[in-house]
């Protein structure tokens, strides 16, 4: 039986944006992360953490050490809460606010299709 080469290494690019996560959200979040892990990520494979919207953009460079990199995000994870002032609550507050405005269904449908 022919030998057969294992697979290559891979990189993973972990983006972490600015998150407004509710408990039951982030408890998800961390299962699905978890689930990666295990499933997903062999031996090998590498992931950095990146968080632009932050001073320090760089979170962690390149590990492959699977225990660091998922420890890493689930502490991003732990790091979020959730905010009514986060950019995505603000954008979807201005929405309903220019939805209210509106009016008739086409300045709604116009609201709408800005803001998409």
């Amino acid at each position: 039986m022919p030998v057969l080469n294992p697979p290559p290494p891979r990189k993973f690019i972990f983006y972490i944006d600015e998150m407004a996560l509710s408990q039951p959200s982030a408890k998800k979040l961390k299962g699905e992360l978890d689930r990666l892990f295990e499933t997903t990520f062999r031996d090998g494979d590498e992931g950095l953490i990146v968080s632009p919207a932050q001073e320090e953009k760089l979170k962690l460079p390149f590990s492959g050490d699977r225990d660091v990199v998922r420890d890493a995000l689930m502490k991003a994870i732990d790091r979020e809460h959730w905010r009514a002032t986060a950019p995505y609550f603000l954008e979807q507050r201005q929405l309903g606010i220019e939805m209210e405005g509106a009016g008739s269904g086409q300045g709604r449908r116009y609201a709408a299709r800005r803001w998409a």
